[in-house]
């Protein structure tokens, strides 16, 4: 803080020696104080606003300098944002493959549906078919054993052999088709397996 020394008493001691009464002396001495301490004040005041523009030019340095690198980071930002722009179309694009491709196996399926809705049809019609005849051949053996009573004890051996024939051939069906629906149930099964894995 800066000082003054001010000697009051020879400066009333000039004033009144030139003429001025001792109580103007010290009513301008009491002025004459007031203005060296305003002009004090301002000097010290003026010092604090020098250093405040000091600081205040650091600072505006510093405010340069941040500004600078948070240009550079919304570069950085920008170019970020380019990048996952085109991550999210190559998403969508395989998205929209992905979305194709369930369209095709949707269709591959029912495709597959149909066919083996129309073998268990087709092999219904065929057990069916070889149902009936093999109760027509009962029918036309027991026929021929009416009439053949002679070769009653042949005709009985041959009956039993073509039945026992025909039960070997209807498990054996029967194996196949429980294989075959077996298989076509697995396969399915798999298929949406695969769908569900797909689906996002």
């Amino acid at each position: 803080m800066n000082s003054f020394a001010f000697d009051t008493y020879a400066f009333i001691k000039s004033l009144t020696h030139a003429g001025m009464d001792e109580q103007q002396a010290e009513a301008l001495l009491e002025f004459q104080k007031q203005l060296i301490n305003d002009s004090l004040a301002t000097k010290r005041d003026i010092g604090e606003v020098k250093a405040s523009i000091e600081e205040t030019k650091a600072s505006v340095e510093e405010t340069k300098v941040s500004l600078e690198e948070t240009k550079a980071s919304l570069e950085e930002t920008k170019v970020s944002l380019e990048e996952t722009k085109t991550s999210v179309e190559e998403v969508k694009a395989s998205l929209e493959e992905t979305k194709a491709s369930v369209e095709e196996v949707k269709a591959s399926l029912e495709v597959l549906r149909l066919k083996t809705e129309q073998s268990i049809e087709e092999v219904k019609a065929s057990v069916e078919t070889l149902r009936l005849k093999t109760e027509q051949s009962i029918e036309e053996v027991k026929s021929e054993v009416g009439k053949l009573k002679v070769e009653v004890e042949k005709v009985k051996g041959e009956v039993e052999k073509l039945r026992l024939e025909m039960k070997k051939d209807m498990k054996a069906l029967e194996l196949h088709l429980t294989l075959r629906l077996a298989s076509v149930i697995i396969v399915t099964m798999g298929i949406f397996a695969t769908l569900v894995k797909l689906l996002p």
